[in-house]
């Protein structure tokens, strides 16, 4: 009998200190992801702010802006001890905005049919607009040349080795991408 206790007291601390340790383990991990997502939103941040004063330094005293300006030329990414950052900026000014498609939009008559006209001419259905236009919302973009509308991107990319991760920790990698006008930040790790 007094084995069999011995026995149930050994089961019974081997399993607290299982838990205990799995529960330190799923901790850690926690923790180096928080880190790591804080290293990616820092490395967006930089990432926008290189973009920005490059564009302010491209810009300044130009009466046009075209694609052969300093601008529009293709970086050298940085490097960091377990980072890089790199990127480009691409000018969005002949793109179709379909955001002008929603109600609210001043010349969305206009604007749906350009769009409806590109649906045809691409072999889509017409009838597309209605349902693109729905989920639109108008956002005022700033144009002309003194403040073009472009879409900023940095991809940011940590190297580390990955290690194992407890099933109810997510991997992913760092990526973002920023613009001026319409900001969409996205961060994964990895």
């Amino acid at each position: 009998m007094a084995l069999l206790i011995a026995l149930l007291i050994v089961v019974i601390l081997a399993s607290a200190s299982t838990a205990l340790a799995w529960q330190q383990t799923l901790a850690i991990r926690r923790t180096e992801d928080m880190l790591a997502s804080n290293q990616a939103w820092a490395l967006a941040l930089g990432g926008e702010a290189v973009a920005a004063q490059g564009l302010a330094t491209s810009l300044q005293g130009v009466g046009n802006v075209n694609l052969t300006q300093p601008w529009a030329q293709p970086r050298q990414g940085l490097v960091g001890s377990d980072a890089a950052i790199a990127g480009s900026i691409i000018d969005l000014q002949g793109l179709f905005n379909l955001n002008d498609l929603a109600p609210a939009a001043s010349a969305s008559a206009i604007m749906r049919f350009r769009f409806q006209h590109l649906l045809t001419q691409a072999g889509a259905d017409p009838g597309l607009v209605d349902a693109v236009a729905d989920w639109t919302n108008p956002i005022p973009v700033a144009t002309g040349s003194e403040a073009p509308a472009m879409r900023i991107t940095w991809a940011c990319s940590r190297r580390i080795a990955p290690a194992p991760r407890p099933s109810s920790a997510p991997a992913a990698c760092a990526w973002c991408a920023v613009s001026r006008s319409r900001c969409t930040r996205r961060s994964r790790l990895s």
